[in-house]
């Protein structure tokens, strides 16, 4: 188990190498730990072994595993981490089904490290399509 006790911690599922490398970058920066992959089955191989503080993870990912496969078995391993699901497409259903399944936050893309850095500090500004 890693100890991630030295600040909060982050783990970003992406299937664009970019993607991941601009939000580390970002989060290191701000005194975050930072994990990272473009894998979804990684992704839920690595909630099984940390307790990120926040997960963000894209819904279409380029493997079996979805995003919303990872944001059901982060609520069911860890209620309290926040999850904010993101994507570039436009399917209606997208919205509610991340509600139904207890997403923190839905944001389409593309956003800004900046945007979610406002979701994660509760600061005014950080609208997404998920209404609480």
């Amino acid at each position: 188990m890693a100890d991630l006790s030295h600040g909060p911690s982050i783990l970003i599922v992406d299937d664009d190498p970019d993607i991941l490398k601009a939000l580390q970058e970002f989060f290191v920066m701000r005194g975050y730990f930072c994990m990272t992959t473009t894998d979804g089955r990684q992704a839920l191989g690595m909630l099984a072994n940390v307790f990120p503080s926040v997960v963000v993870v894209d819904i279409r990912l380029n493997t079996e595993i979805s995003g919303f496969d990872i944001l059901r078995r982060t609520k069911e391993l860890l209620p309290t981490t926040k999850v904010i699901v993101m994507t570039g497409f436009t399917d209606e259903e997208y919205p509610e089904k991340a509600k139904e399944l207890k997403a923190d936050w839905f944001i389409r893309k593309p956003v800004t490290p900046e945007k979610i850095l406002e979701f994660l500090e509760g600061t005014k500004g950080a609208s997404g399509d998920l209404k609480k």
